[in-house]
């Protein structure tokens, strides 16, 4: 039985990976000032003393996000520098619904029955910082 329990956690995770895949996380969890796409944002350790802020995300997943990511982030919203790191946060369990079928009685046929099942995840909060040197799009 644990193992069915196992295969269906599998199946959901992959399911909803494929689903978040198209989706940029730091993105989509952005706030700050928006301008003009740039053509190559940097990923740095650090912002140039001539830069500024304009915003940032913080992403809280059990899904490991890449650099590509912040910078993909970073030119789309027109950013000339990224800041990213990674907090672990360790295990946690998270609920995902699963639909089992359960004896609907004597000669009635079997009920689907949707129910919480608890997997446990590591997880991670990811934090970018957005950074835009003047208002130069080709910097």
């Amino acid at each position: 039985m644990c193992e069915r329990w196992n295969d269906i956690g599998l199946i959901l995770t992959l399911m909803t990976s494929a689903i978040l895949s198209g989706c940029n996380a730091f993105t989509e969890n952005y706030q700050g000032e928006r301008f003009e796409r740039v053509s190559h944002a940097h990923l740095v350790e650090s912002a140039p003393e001539d830069a500024r802020k304009i915003g940032e995300a913080r992403v809280l997943t059990c899904e490991e996000l890449k650099a590509d990511d912040a910078v993909a982030a970073a030119e789309e919203i027109g950013a000339h520098y990224v800041i990213m790191s990674r907090i672990d946060l360790g295990e946690r369990d998270l609920p995902v619904g699963t639909t089992m079928m359960v004896s609907g009685g004597p000669g009635a046929p079997p009920i689907g029955v949707n129910l919480p099942v608890p997997v446990t995840r590591l997880w991670y909060e990811y934090v970018a910082d957005f950074y835009r040197v003047g208002d130069d799009p080709h910097h």
